[in-house]
């Protein structure tokens, strides 16, 4: 049969119901900002990245956001970019298409592609893959933080698609996202593995060729498979 995955028309459309708005005001800056560093913006801020702007990838942004932001990464091959991100209630997603982060080798803190430390993060339209780690448990994302949005991404070929702690007031929703041949091969690693989180809803996704691990393996108190 043909190969399906990568392919968007494979997934439910995503909803016609405003969720891939920022949730408030943003103050927008240019590509090469016109400001000092410290200078105070109200709003949250919403920064663009891409291979012709002043951010030419996200690492170079996770170093300045602040909470609430959005980082808005135009589509295309970001390759050995990895990043921390430490803000809360940011909002992260690709542009013009899915913005795909190839690992080749590299890794935030050891641990996968993004590190996310934040709390109430979103992620949106990113393709990870490619991640590997000296404890075989390199991550598309590794999350740190209480409670996280991933919607119409795409996971494959990582050694965890997502990995996540253990935070009993934590709540994971996954949704239009597909993963794909993530895990190490030896059984301990997952499309995506859910740690002991208040709840996690997995919903219009596409989960296939895991090696050797679980599709999906959880151990939240809530779960609420589509």
């Amino acid at each position: 049969p043909p190969r399906t995955e990568g392919r968007a028309a494979q997934l439910p459309p995503l909803p016609e119901d405003g969720r891939r708005l920022p949730a408030a005001p943003t103050s927008t800056l240019p590509d090469k900002p016109d400001f000092l560093p410290g200078t105070k913006v109200t709003a949250p801020r919403l920064y663009r990245v891409g291979p012709g702007r002043f951010y030419r990838v996200p690492s170079e942004v996770a170093a300045i956001a602040q909470d609430g932001d959005t980082v808005e990464i135009d589509a295309g091959l970001y390759e050995r970019d990895v990043a921390v991100w430490r803000q809360n209630r940011l909002t992260l997603r690709g542009v013009g298409g899915r913005a795909h982060l190839a690992a080749d080798g590299q890794a935030a803190r050891e641990k996968g592609i993004w590190v996310i430390a934040g709390d109430e993060v979103t992620v949106e339209g990113i393709e990870f893959s490619g991640a590997r780690v000296y404890d075989r448990n390199g991550a598309g994302i590794r999350f740190e933080g209480r409670g996280l949005t991933v919607r119409d991404s795409y996971f494959h070929d990582n050694e965890n698609g997502i990995l996540t702690g253990h935070d009993p007031e934590s709540d994971i929703l996954v949704e239009y996202s597909e993963f794909a041949r993530n895990g190490h091969g030896d059984g301990y690693s997952h499309n995506i593995y859910v740690g002991k989180a208040r709840s996690f809803t997995l919903r219009h996704s596409y989960m296939h060729h895991a090696r050797i691990g679980h599709n999906v393996k959880t151990r939240a108190m809530q779960q609420v498979p589509d």
